[in-house]
């Protein structure tokens, strides 16, 4: 970001891509503000269905042992521990679990530095939480795997970026990284434990797409999440890398053909305008030609595209809860009230979008006429602007 004249891959001005995100993220408050669907006249709507929180990741910890040139919350050695001390983070989900049973993953920073971890870990499961963590690996250790098995963690999510030692520990900063992941998966694989791999990619290792999946399945994985990065964080840091529009495209065409012909390990990407391009591919194939979604075990609902805020959101080490892990803005904190009135009030009264407020897509997604009073915004690599009264599927 520092290299105003700097191009990215579909030739937009690293500048003005760099004032468009600054703009959409003044507009994160008018839709975060309703974590849910309100009615018009501004109260809370009924707890419904559709709408309850499925999976929540909760940094309970920014502190890290790596310092990864992607990381959205900058995390390092040297970062905040957070305002949630042992006692906070247990009334936290006592609070959480009065209202809802989502999967709640324990995610940092590098949640494993938390000497509490396994107390806070067990308290969640005790009261009906579906606990995971979300870990780079190199604290996974036998007696780690002994800890989440006691502890009843149902998945740990580890980070694989690479193929090969070099990629993934130039993505990481450090020496060593990719084999540290590779034995986590061993041992986890040795004690039972079921895990998935998150991959993030930009353009100095999207060549290696194809292979880091056939390694996340080589390693047993359960699932697979294919990311393109998001400029927050430390990943601002690196906008001349983010994945040109068409190149995201075709390998958005490549997922779609792999994840048909995968029949044992989940596939998903980190894009709503997967669907439409699911929706399209599929249409006019015979059943036995078409991609037939997937789901894990426990299921975030994701086969709508964004999902940000609907089922999902992200609580951050200091209690303020974002729409996801992508949208740096506050819709409230769990530290000063419960989780259930952020998630389903919006402060003030419900309105439509200001005529005029431009909303940010990416440039390959569909749109959909939005609902009054409800908005939702998604990030990928490139932006374009969409009416106020529509939004992201």
């Amino acid at each position: 970001m520092n290299h105003v004249v700097a191009r990215n891959g579909d030739g937009t001005s690293l500048a003005a891509a760099r004032r468009l995100v600054k703009r959409w993220l003044s507009t994160t408050e008018d839709v975060l503000a309703p974590l849910t669907r309100i009615a018009e006249d501004g109260s809370a709507m009924e707890h419904r269905g559709e709408l309850v929180p499925k999976w929540i990741a909760w940094e309970i910890t920014r502190r890290c042992n790596l310092r990864c040139v992607h990381c959205r919350s900058s995390s390092e050695l040297s970062a905040a521990a957070g305002g949630f001390d042992t006692a906070a983070a247990l009334k936290f989900l006592d609070d959480l679990a009065a209202y809802a049973k989502p999967v709640l993953v324990l995610s940092g920073g590098e949640p494993l530095l938390r000497p509490d971890l396994w107390q806070i870990a067990k308290h969640g499961t005790e009261l009906g939480l579906r606990m995971c963590i979300a870990t780079n690996g190199l604290l996974v250790d036998d007696a780690a795997c002994e800890r989440m098995k006691e502890s009843g963690i149902r998945m740990v999510s580890l980070s694989l970026d690479g193929a090969n030692p070099k990629t993934h520990d130039d993505f990481r900063q450090a020496p060593g990284a990719f084999d540290a992941t590779v034995r986590a998966s061993q041992r986890l694989r040795a004690h039972g434990i079921p895990f998935l791999v998150n991959s993030s990619f930009t353009k100095r290792n999207q060549d290696e797409v194809p292979k880091v999946y056939a390694l996340a399945k080589e390693l047993g994985a359960k699932a697979w999440y294919m990311f393109m990065i998001v400029p927050t964080g430390r990943g601002a840091d690196i906008m001349n890398e983010l994945v040109s529009t068409e190149d995201y495209n075709k390998l958005l065409d490549w997922h779609y053909e792999t994840e048909k012909e995968e029949p044992e390990m989940l596939m998903r990407p980190c894009a709503p305008h997967y669907y439409r391009i699911v929706l399209q591919k599929n249409k006019g194939k015979a059943k036995d030609e078409k991609l037939e979604r997937r789901s894990l075990s426990f299921s975030t609902g994701g086969g709508k595209g964004c999902i940000a805020a609907q089922t999902i959101c992200l609580i951050d080490c200091f209690g303020n809860v974002q729409a996801c892990s992508y949208m740096p803005a506050s819709a409230g904190n769990v530290r000063e009230k419960p989780f259930k009135a952020i998630w389903e009030t919006r402060r003030g009264h419900a309105r439509r979008p200001a005529r005029g407020r431009a909303v940010l897509r990416p440039r390959s997604a569909p749109l959909r006429q939005e609902e009054p009073g409800h908005l939702t915004v998604v990030q990928t690599a490139a932006y374009t602007t969409a009416s106020p009264r529509q939004a992201m599927t």
